[in-house]
């Protein structure tokens, strides 16, 4: 009889669900504040207005606390992925974990849906409970509601795959986290200091009239002109859906990385000997670019 190769282990997501139940609690607990808050605020409204221009516009109120969803978005999909995989940072657990009669294939995907359900559910719960509200009583454009559902679901994805993906690259705990806002981070800063550069030593070049380029290429820093968008009836679709393909591959990326991942890596800064020359003369490219860019400023 041909034996059959499972890719989901339901005994290891269960128990990952029942060890880091904290973190579902807290973020559904927190995502909940936030509803409720916007429920009080558009039930003032109606009770206070009733003009049909005025309930129109209800909808998009959703999208105006952005700042509380940038919060959640940075935090807790690392969390999540820091909590699902973190015995890959500790040499005993991940001799014990490789050491079950599973695939690592299977303890890739088991980990990887089981810290996606972490996120996500919150973010389901909460969804269903405006949509409902808004279903009851009746307040028109409710689809505001699903955009949002479903832009922060595209974006949870994206950052939770990006997590897992920085970590696939570490043996430490604390670098991964670290690498995760670097990388969120560095298009945006590698536009700033490239600007600043060419406006000290370029003649005629001035970077005051040009908008960035590369905002969208860092999530956390976009969200709030993502979030405007969308709001103004002008969200960008593109984006929206440049940051759905780039989840797939972070998800598949770190899938191979995964399989390819040594034991022995755990504890150890950087975990594949590839990026090591990478990382050291980034790290200085980028040192010395933010180190010129600050003594030409003040010169």
């Amino acid at each position: 009889m041909p034996l059959k190769t499972s890719y989901f282990n339901s005994g290891i997501f269960r128990n990952n669900i029942r060890r880091f139940w904290l973190i579902t609690f807290s973020y559904t607990f927190f995502l909940f504040l936030f509803v409720i808050s916007y429920i009080s605020r558009i039930t003032e409204q109606i009770n206070r207005n009733n003009g049909s221009e005025i309930l129109s516009d209800l909808g998009k109120m959703l999208f105006y606390s952005n700042d509380v969803m940038v919060l959640f978005l940075g935090f807790y999909p690392l969390v999540a992925a820091l909590a699902v995989f973190s015995y890959m940072h500790f040499q005993k657990n991940t001799a014990m974990i490789h050491s079950l009669p599973v695939t690592r294939s299977t303890l890739f995907v088991t980990n990887y849906l089981s810290g996606l359900f972490i996120v996500c559910f919150p973010l389901i719960f909460n969804s269903l409970i405006l949509i409902v509200f808004e279903t009851v009583t009746g307040i028109p454009n409710s689809p505001y509601s699903w955009i949002w559902f479903g832009i922060n679901l595209v974006l949870t994805f994206l950052l939770y795959s990006f997590a897992v993906f920085a970590g696939m690259f570490t043996g430490h705990l604390a670098a991964q986290a670290i690498f995760y806002y670097i990388f969120n981070f560095l298009a945006l800063f590698l536009e700033t200091v490239i600007r600043s550069i060419l406006n000290n030593f370029l003649f005629g070049y001035s970077s005051y009239y040009s908008s960035r380029t590369f905002d969208a290429w860092s999530p956390l820093y976009y969200l709030s002109d993502f979030y405007r968008g969308f709001r103004s009836d002008q969200g960008n679709i593109a984006a929206t859906i440049g940051y759905l393909v780039a989840a797939i591959i972070f998800l598949v990326s770190a899938y191979y990385l995964y399989k390819k991942r040594h034991m022995e890596v755990a504890t150890d800064v950087i975990s594949y000997s590839f990026v090591k020359p990478v990382f050291k003369y980034g790290v200085a490219f980028c040192s010395a670019a933010l180190i010129g860019s600050i003594i030409v400023s003040i010169l």
